[in-house]
C-alpha cells in the first residue's frame, strides 16, 4: 500500500485555494474595521455637550455626514480597491499557470511547445496548442467564456482604472452589469448635481463588484484548470490518494 499524489497539479490547485482564502479573510477584516470606526465616531460626538438645541442639530448632521462618508468607504472604495487587486491577482495566476500547464504537459508527453509559434494572448496559445497539438477534447465554451468576461474586466480595471466609460470593453461589461453576476457600475453620490456643479465625485462610473462575482470567477476557473489536468490523461490526483 502507499499514497499518490501530483505536486505540480497540487501546487497549481492550491494556489487557486490559497487566494480565495485570502479574499475572505481581508473581507472579515474589513467588516470588523467598519464596526470599530463606527464605533469610534459615535463616542466621539458623545464628547461634545450641545448648549442648545440648534447646536445639537448641528453636531447630530455633522455626525450623520460622518457616518455617510463611512458607510461609502466601506461600502463601495475599499471594498472596490480590495476586489480589483483580487481579480488583478487572479488573472496573473490564471496566465501562469496555464502556460506552466501547456510546458508540462508538453514535457510529460515530449511535444514542443513555443509560445513564438503561436498567435495571439496566452489564452488563445494554449487553446491552439491543447487542441492541436495535444489533441485535448473541447472544454465547454463557457469555461472559455469566463475566461474572456475576466479578461475585459481585467482590463478595465488595469487599463482604465475601473472607469466603464474609458474601457474599450465598455459595451460588453455593460452588457455584463445586467446579468446578475455581481457587477454595476458607482451611481452618482449626489445624483441631483448639473455638469457645471464644482464637486467632482471620484467614485461615479466605477465598476464595482460584489463577493458573489469574486467566487463565482475563482469557482469558473478552478473548474477549467481542472477539466485540463483531467483531459490531458498525464497528471496525477491534485490530493493524496491511497494506493494499493
Amino acid at each position: 500500500m502507499g499514497f499518490e499524489i501530483d505536486m505540480f497539479r497540487y501546487a497549481v490547485m492550491s494556489s487557486f485555494d490559497e487566494l480565495a482564502e485570502f479574499r475572505v479573510m481581508v473581507e472579515a477584516q474589513m467588516q470588523e474595521v467598519e464596526q470599530l470606526e463606527r464605533s469610534r465616531i459615535i463616542e466621539e460626538f458623545k464628547l461634545f455637550v450641545p448648549k442648545d438645541h440648534d447646536e445639537e442639530e448641528s453636531l447630530l448632521a455633522e455626525q450623520n455626514t460622518e457616518l455617510k462618508i463611512l458607510d461609502r468607504k466601506f461600502k463601495m472604495t475599499y471594498p472596490r480597491i480590495s476586489r480589483y487587486s483580487f481579480l488583478t491577482m487572479l488573472f496573473m495566476h490564471i496566465e501562469t499557470n496555464l502556460k506552466a500547464i501547456c510546458v508540462e504537459i508538453a514535457k510529460r508527453k515530449k511535444l514542443k511547445y513555443r509560445v513564438s509559434e503561436f498567435r495571439g494572448t496566452i489564452f488563445d496559445q494554449a487553446k491552439v496548442f491543447l487542441i492541436k497539438e495535444v489533441s485535448l477534447p473541447p472544454l465547454p465554451p463557457a469555461r472559455w467564456e469566463s475566461l474572456a468576461n475576466l479578461q475585459k474586466v481585467r482590463h478595465c480595471i488595469v487599463h482604465a482604472g475601473g472607469r466603464v466609460m474609458d474601457s474599450r470593453d465598455k459595451t460588453d461589461i455593460k452588457r455584463l452589469t445586467k446579468q446578475n453576476l455581481g457587477l454595476t457600475i458607482t451611481p452618482a453620490m449626489f445624483p441631483d448635481l448639473t455638469e457645471d456643479d464644482p464637486f467632482v465625485d471620484a467614485n461615479e462610473g466605477l465598476l464595482q463588484i460584489e463577493p458573489a462575482f469574486c467566487i463565482n470567477m475563482l469557482d469558473e476557473i478552478k473548474s477549467l484548470f481542472g477539466e485540463l489536468f483531467e483531459k490531458a490523461g498525464c497528471f496525477g490526483p491534485d490530493h493524496v490518494v491511497r494506493v494499493d
